[in-house]
C-alpha cells in the first residue's frame, strides 16, 4: 500500500540537504497540488502516486516526464472509442509504442501508473471510465494485461533491438500474452456474474473482432518507433 502522506509536507521530510533541491521543488509543487486539487480521495492517492514515483532513486526527472507523458498518451488513446463488447480503442497501439520507445522498465512504470490512476477514480479509461469497478469489471482482466505485453515489448526492444521484425513479433506476443489474461479474467468474472460460457464464445466476443484491427495498430506503433526512437535518443545525448 502507499502511504498516505497526511500531515507533512514530503518535499522536507528527512534531513536538511538530503534531496536535491530541484527535485524538492517539483515533490513540493506536487504537494501543493494535493491541497489544491481539494482532498478528494482518488485525487489524493493520484497525487500520492506520482509522489512515489517522483521520490524513487531510481527514476531520473526525464523518466518522471517521459511516464507523465507516455500516461497522458495512454488515456487520449483510451477516450478514442467505439462501443463493442470491449471498446475499440487506440490503447494497444499507445501500449506498444510507449514501451518500445522507453522500454521495460518505464514501459511498465507508465502502465502502472496509468492503470492505478484509473483505480482510485481518474476518468482514464475508454469512455472517461475510472474506479476499482472497471478493472474488476469483465473487461478488467484486458487492462491489467497491459502491464504484460509492455514487459514483452520493452524487454525484447532492450535485449534484441528495435529492428523492424523484433518489434512486429514482440509486440504480437505481447498483444497475445493480454488476450489470454484478459479472456481468462472475462470467463471468470462472466461465469460469476451472469453464468458460465465456452471458450469460444468469450474468443468470439472478446479477441476475434479486433485481431485486424490490433495487427494494424502493432504495424504503425512498430514503424513509428523506428522512425520517433532515434529522435529520442538523439535527445538523451544532448541533455
Amino acid at each position: 500500500m502507499l502511504p498516505c502522506l497526511r500531515g507533512s509536507n514530503p518535499a522536507f521530510d528527512g534531513p536538511e540537504g538530503e534531496r536535491p533541491r530541484s527535485e524538492a521543488l517539483f515533490v513540493n509543487r506536487l504537494y501543493l497540488s494535493r491541497l489544491t486539487i481539494g482532498g478528494g480521495l482518488c485525487y489524493d492517492a493520484a497525487i500520492t502516486l506520482f509522489l512515489e514515483v517522483a521520490m524513487n532513486r531510481s527514476l531520473t526527472t526525464r523518466d518522471i516526464a517521459l511516464i507523465a507523458m507516455g500516461v497522458a498518451l495512454l488515456a487520449v488513446c483510451a477516450w478514442i472509442s467505439i462501443p463493442m463488447t470491449i471498446p475499440f480503442t487506440m490503447q494497444t497501439f499507445a501500449v506498444c509504442l510507449v514501451a518500445a520507445l522507453f522500454g521495460c522498465r518505464r514501459g511498465m512504470w507508465t502502465v502502472l501508473c496509468y492503470i492505478l490512476l484509473g483505480a482510485v477514480g481518474v476518468p482514464m479509461f475508454s469512455g472517461f471510465m475510472g474506479g476499482i469497478a472497471s478493472l474488476l469489471g469483465v473487461t478488467g482482466g484486458y487492462i491489467i494485461g497491459f502491464l504484460f505485453t509492455a514487459f514483452v515489448v520493452g524487454f525484447a526492444a532492450e535485449k534484441y533491438g528495435r529492428s523492424l521484425p523484433v518489434l512486429i513479433v514482440s509486440m504480437a506476443l505481447g498483444v497475445l500474452v493480454c488476450y489470454a489474461f484478459g479472456t481468462l479474467w472475462f470467463l471468470f468474472v462472466y461465469a460469476r456474474k451472469t453464468g458460465p460460457i465456452g471458450l469460444g464464445t468469450a474468443l468470439s466476443w472478446c479477441v476475434v473482432p479486433y485481431l485486424l484491427p490490433d495487427a494494424a495498430k502493432i504495424v504503425l506503433a512498430a514503424v513509428l518507433t523506428r522512425r520517433l526512437y532515434p529522435l529520442l535518443h538523439r535527445e538523451v545525448k544532448t541533455v
